[in-house]
């Protein structure tokens, strides 16, 4: 439930490739920015530190995660019913 008592209703996620694999390599921190900012794309809101991506086509963005002089992200395409992920 939500804050308001209304049932919130997540977008299922889909990993593309070895996208899933990918991620499980991501540093700690990252892994846990990634899954917090994949959860609010799965709520349909956008997450913090994004960009589109409209050269591959429309509803796709990537998120980028900074950490310590690094970066890992992932890209997604969310304007479906459900979240599709690949690592970039």
């Amino acid at each position: 439930m939500n804050t308001e008592g209304r049932e919130l209703r997540l977008k299922s996620a889909s990993f593309l490739g070895d996208t899933r694999k990918q991620m499980r390599d991501f540093s700690d921190e990252a892994k846990a920015v990634a899954g917090r900012e994949l959860y609010r794309v799965q709520c349909g809101e956008d997450p913090s530190d994004w960009k589109p991506m409209t050269a591959i086509g429309p509803g796709y963005a990537r998120f980028v995660s900074r950490n310590q002089g690094n970066f890992e992200s992932f890209m997604w395409q969310g304007s479906l019913k459900r979240s599709m992920c690949s690592t970039t």
